[in-house]
């Protein structure tokens, strides 16, 4: 079996939105969802690891498997600052 994480960084910013975290969670080969970052946080320019906002770990039969649902999770999980002023949501970066 092979373990995949992905992070997601949102725009800086407030936080003012976070969706897609439960249908991310839910899904088959998701070990774990991990929030670093909640509604009214301020987000920063991403610098490194430290600045993300989520943390996805997946699990499959191989790593290319594992990626995919890795991949698939997080883009489920939408974060919206207040700089993004109409935008659409935030996703993964």
């Amino acid at each position: 079996r092979a373990v995949v994480q992905r992070y997601l960084f949102p725009q800086p910013g407030r936080i003012v939105e976070i969706s897609g975290v439960e249908e991310a969670r839910q899904m088959r080969g998701i070990a774990h969802v991990i929030l670093s970052r909640r509604v009214g946080d301020t987000t920063h320019a991403t610098k490194d690891t430290t600045s993300r906002a989520a943390m996805v770990i997946a699990t499959g039969i191989d790593v290319a498997e594992a990626r995919a649902k890795a991949e698939a999770a997080i883009a489920k999980i939408h974060i919206r600052t207040d700089q993004e002023a109409g935008a659409p949501l935030a996703k993964a970066g």
